[in-house]
């Protein structure tokens, strides 16, 4: 007999076989897209984690570019105070 005609009695009501298919079927596609799921999750907690990795170092890159430029405006600000010392001095002689 072919396994596709048989028919399975379930609580008095005939199944026919291939309902159990379809059953294991989706239950197979449920397995499937809930490991996808998880899958897919854990690809998006490591992009978070990446995201805040990198914007950890873009404000420590911001930080030291501000004590970088507080630093120029201290080196300018001397040698705009010596050049013109030397501008006063020249022109006494």
């Amino acid at each position: 007999m072919d396994d596709f005609n048989k028919d399975i009695p379930v609580e008095g009501v005939v199944v026919p076989f291939p309902t159990l298919d379809k059953v294991k079927f989706y239950r197979n596609h449920l397995q499937r897209s809930m490991a996808l799921t998880l899958e897919l999750y854990g690809e998006y907690v490591s992009v978070q984690d990446n995201l805040v990795s990198q914007i950890i170092e873009c404000e420590n890159s911001m930080l030291e570019l501000s004590e970088e430029l507080n630093r120029l405006e201290k080196v300018l600000s001397t040698t705009m105070a010596k050049t013109e010392k030397e501008v006063r001095d020249a022109s006494k002689i």
